[in-house]
């Protein structure tokens, strides 16, 4: 992952492989994974820690869509 990072131009900009833990974790948890089985896979010891600042809501696309395609 730090190649990548490295290779699309972000480490410049302060991006880290530790940057993207919320969104993978947001994501798996959207995906149905267990919130418990992310925590634990991703090392989060505490889990009041880990929903109030590594798993964020997102707005749906259909709401983004509507939005950005808006005339």
């Amino acid at each position: 992952m730090e190649q990548s990072i490295c290779l699309a131009g972000l480490g410049e900009q302060g991006f880290s492989a530790k940057s993207f833990r919320p969104s993978g974790a947001t994501s798996a948890i959207e995906q149905g994974v267990n919130p418990e089985v992310v925590r634990k896979v991703g090392r989060w010891k505490n889990s009041e820690v880990f929903f109030a600042h590594y798993v964020h809501a997102r707005t749906p696309d259909s709401f983004s869509n509507n939005i950005l395609n808006h005339n």
